[in-house]
């Protein structure tokens, strides 16, 4: 399992430009799950990714339809890379 989240204090030598009238979100959990099968299950394995944003802002709902289904392609993205392709 791989996890991450957004962090709230950075360091000193850290630059985190904000610009006025935007809003920073925050990514509440993140991560990848990674089952590996038996040979008597077909050998391989499976692949999870999970998001639990808040973009901490009102975002219209074609944004979130067009950005949403994108996220699965993160899996597709991880498996190429394993894959060496």
């Amino acid at each position: 399992m791989i996890a991450g989240k957004s962090v709230d204090t950075f360091l000193d030598d850290e630059e985190t430009p904000t610009a006025k009238g935007h809003v920073r979100g925050a990514v509440l959990t993140s991560g990848y799950y990674v089952a590996a099968e038996t040979k008597a299950q077909g050998g391989g394995s499976r692949i999870a990714f999970v998001v639990q944003a808040d973009p901490k802002g009102n975002l219209p709902a074609w944004v979130v339809n067009l950005v949403a289904p994108k996220q699965a392609h993160n899996v597709t993205r991880l498996r190429k890379y394993l894959d060496g392709n």
